[in-house]
Order: C-alpha cells, then structure tokens, then sequence
C-alpha cells in the first residue's frame, strides 16, 4: 500500500494518542498516564510499528521518541511528512537533551527525564478546543 492508499484508507481518531517510545518503563509510564487522565492511548516501541498504527487509524496527537532503534524518530517525521494529513497532526517530541537543538520547529519538546504530568497538561491544553469555540458536529 502506498502512502497515498494509507491516507485514504485509515480512519481517523482525533481523541487518540499515538506514544512511540521504545524504552518499555517510559512507555508503559506515560501509556498509564494518558489512560488515567481519560485519553484513548496506543503505543508503538519503533517508527515501524507506528507507522502501521497510522495506517489502521490516524491519531489527534502523537508523542514521539528520536533515539530508537529501527526507524527512529526522524525517519518517522520524514514518513508523516510525506503523507500530508490534513489537517496535519501534532507531534510532541521526547529526547534527550544533546538533541534538543535538531529539532525542526513547531513541535513542543519533553526533554529525558521527563515529567508525565507536564506530557498530560500539554496534551490537554493541544486537544482541548479554544474557549468560546463550539464543536463541528
């Protein structure tokens, strides 16, 4: 299937998060915080397995690792590019902090450790609609 096919065939789900992150305690950690906090949460482990997740079903936010082994998080950012969701779907960035000066604009940085409450509030604040705005129905 090509990018295209993926596009036109993966429903979307804008209340689900996507967390790529493959160091298993952080991903489980933040997976049990989003759930706790009321989101609808899936996770992949490398830029593959998300990839595959976007083709079943494209999520309102994904929160994604740089530094993982497979594809990693660039890779990832060079695929979602290429597929040209609109609207476009945000992407939190979590990475150490050698690599925070790479990072291409417009995406919110979660610096290693990080504190999964600030990763609930941020994607709260992003999902929430702005004050005053009614729902599309």
């Amino acid at each position: 299937m090509d990018s295209r096919a993926a596009i036109q065939g993966a429903a979307a789900d804008a209340s689900a998060i996507l967390v790529v992150e493959d160091d298993f305690d952080l991903r489980t950690a933040i997976v049990d915080r989003l759930t706790d906090a009321g989101f609808l949460v899936r996770a992949a482990d490398d830029g593959h397995q998300a990839v595959a997740a976007l083709d079943l079903r494209r999520p309102g936010v994904i929160l994604l690792d740089l530094m993982m082994p497979n594809m990693n998080g660039w890779e990832f950012l060079a695929e979602l590019t290429k597929r040209q969701y609109q609207p476009p779907i945000p992407v939190l960035i979590l990475t150490a902090a050698g690599n925070v000066r790479h990072i291409p604009p417009g995406h919110p940085v979660f610096v290693k450790p990080i504190d999964t409450r600030a990763i609930v509030q941020a994607i709260t604040k992003l999902m929430s609609p702005p004050s005053g705005a009614y729902p599309t129905v």
